[in-house]
Parts: structure tokens; C-alpha cells; sequence
């Protein structure tokens, strides 16, 4: 038997206003679109979605409300996660922490393109 899986996607947030740091009207089509390939049948990715850990950036929530609507119907909460808001040093280290890897987990997490940086090795880059 094999042992079990755990999927992480990570997701920027939609486009968003810097005044104001909502969502624009494109950021909020962006993320629709992100819930129309989420329930897409190539993919249906939202029916194996266990837990969802977003940044508490206005953007982020945003993101993750309209996106995985689906998901938050289907009684999974946003879990918020104060680390993943610009916290180079720990964007993934709350994950060992809160998730058993004993169990198949499915994980999308929300945040903004400095921690995606960070978790992908790309801190130093441009």
C-alpha cells in the first residue's frame, strides 16, 4: 500500500487596486474564472479539496471567496493564516505544523507573489 498524498496549489490572488487593495472588476472575472476551472470535469478539484489556508490580505480573502465558493459550500472553511501575508521565512512551515501528512490532504493556499517567490526559491530573483 502506498503511503498517503498530500497536494499543495498554491495560488496568487486576482489582480487587485493598489489604493485600496481590493479586488479590480478583472481581478473579480479572474477569480471567477479560477472557480470555472476548479469545477471543470477534466479537473474537479473542488471536490477534493480539504483545507483552504489564505493570507488575511483583503486580496487574498477576495481571491478565495469567489474562487472556491464551490469548496466553502461544500463545508470547508478559509482557514486564515497570518504567516502567509509577506512572511518570507515561514510560508510553508505552518503547513507541517497544522496538516498530518498520515492522511490524503488536498490544500490550496492563497497569497500573495513574495511568499510564492519565497516557496518556489525565487526570493533573490527580479
Amino acid at each position: 500500500m502506498s503511503p498517503p498524498t498530500t497536494i499543495i496549489h498554491v495560488l496568487r490572488h486576482a489582480q487587485h487596486d493598489d489604493s485600496t487593495g481590493l479586488l479590480t472588476d478583472e481581478g473579480e472575472e479572474q477569480a471567477l474564472r479560477l472557480a470555472s476551472l476548479f469545477l471543470n470535469e477534466r479537473f474537479l478539484m473542488a471536490q477534493h479539496i480539504t483545507h483552504i489556508f489564505c493570507s488575511p490580505m483583503p486580496r487574498c480573502q477576495q481571491t478565495a471567496k469567489i474562487a472556491l465558493r464551490d469548496v466553502i459550500a461544500r463545508g470547508i472553511p478559509i482557514f486564515t493564516v497570518q504567516e502567509l501575508s509577506d512572511n518570507r521565512e515561514v510560508g510553508l512551515s505552518f503547513l507541517w505544523r497544522h496538516i498530518s501528512l498520515r492522511e490524503r490532504n488536498e490544500i490550496i493556499m492563497i497569497t500573495q507573489g513574495v511568499v510564492l517567490k519565497t516557496l518556489l526559491g525565487l526570493h533573490n530573483v527580479g
